[in-house]
């Protein structure tokens, strides 16, 4: 339908009030929700989360697109109920992206996606021991702030240490914060994505961290500027269309397209994966985000670091380079990086010339 578009990944504390929010927002025609996880028993304990006990071990996304439907049955809403790291580029493609998420690692990975495909991101979390809510709102440009340009070797030295949205590495996993913080960074977000998206920039926190201070009623903002040793390259990528079959085209090909070779940015292929619970070994060329990550014992599927592929080329296998791109795993939606293009592949159509 008509209307703007967000994608929303992170649908506990914060999310699970915004969700609400977004489907309450005029003009708004489509929201993706992306989340990788069920709700527990703790999200009802602990009060924090907008949801029932009814909703205990259904997906976030589920749950949440349920009750955006009960408030707008014309909404389109598309849930996603798998790790972010793991979907195709385009997923993203939105005029908003908007994250709620509580660790470095998964803001990172949000924020370079959006980036590169030139969409304004709008970061939201909260410091429950504080009282503090806050938002922040990136916009791709030639000399604007990113996520990376604040941050520091200690950032980068946490990224995997998850975090309370904002707290310090140390702090536990669940704060005990009150509801009324999740909603009231919800609501700050809300209102700054209205700015985002129908067009109020002068007013909008583009470049800024807007922090409202529930215990000692105050309201700050913090500017940030381009960082110029930034770790992040800033780059909006130019994104073409390769209309193709995947069933038709072969690694090969892509080669051909690319002077002799070719990666999917972001992600990687692998050879070979092992459990470490019960040794099980899967011996296949795939890209690896469209593999079940999980063992059928339950323990995790990891790829050695001598089976992981970057990049394709002529040197692997000729039985690897006659496979079809559905065979090694590749989707619509997912962009292909080339000596000096970057191909979105999208479903039918002919192979896309190299020329």
């Amino acid at each position: 339908m008509a209307g703007k578009s967000i994608v929303m990944t992170g649908l506990g504390a914060i999310g699970s009030h915004l969700a609400l929010h977004l489907a309450r927002t005029p003009d708004v025609g489509c929201v993706t929700l992306v989340d990788r996880e069920n709700y527990e028993i703790h999200n009802v304990l602990s009060a924090n989360q907008d949801i029932l006990p009814n909703d205990v071990d259904r997906p976030k996304v589920e749950v949440q697109a349920r009750r955006m439907r009960a408030i707008r049955p014309d909404l389109e809403i598309i849930a996603v109920h798998a790790a972010l790291e793991t979907l195709p580029l385009a997923v993203w493609r939105a005029d908003l992206i908007i994250a709620g998420l509580d660790s470095r690692g998964g803001r990172q990975a949000v924020h370079t996606r959006a980036w590169h495909l030139g969409v304004p991101l709008l970061d939201t979390g909260v410091l429950a021991s504080e009282w503090l809510a806050r938002v922040n709102i990136y916009v791709p440009g030639e000399d604007a702030p990113c996520l990376e340009c604040a941050w520091s070797e200690r950032d980068y030295e946490l990224l995997e240490q998850e975090y309370p949205c904002g707290g310090p590495a140390h702090s536990p996993a669940h704060t005990g914060g009150p509801s009324a913080l999740g909603s009231l960074a919800a609501a700050m977000a809300a209102l700054e994505s209205r700015k985002v998206l129908f067009g109020d920039p002068g007013r909008t926190a583009i470049g800024l961290q807007v922090m409202a201070n529930a215990r000692w009623h105050q309201y700050t903002e913090t500017s940030f500027r381009r960082n110029p040793q930034c770790r992040f390259d800033h780059a909006v990528w130019p994104i073409e269309p390769l209309r193709c079959r995947l069933e038709d085209m072969c690694l090969r090909d892509l080669l051909d397209l690319g002077g002799g070779s070719a990666s999917v940015p972001l992600q990687r292929f692998v050879r070979r994966r092992l459990c470490r619970d019960c040794g099980r070994a899967e011996t296949q060329f795939h890209l690896e985000a469209s593999l079940d990550s999980q063992c059928s014992c339950g323990g995790a599927m990891k790829a050695p670091g001598f089976d992981i592929v970057e990049t394709l080329n002529g040197q692997l296998p000729p039985q690897v380079l006659r496979m079809s791109l559905a065979e090694a795993g590749l989707r619509n939606g997912d962009v292909l990086k080339t000596a000096n293009r970057y191909l979105e592949i999208s479903a039918g159509g002919v192979i896309a010339s190299g020329k």
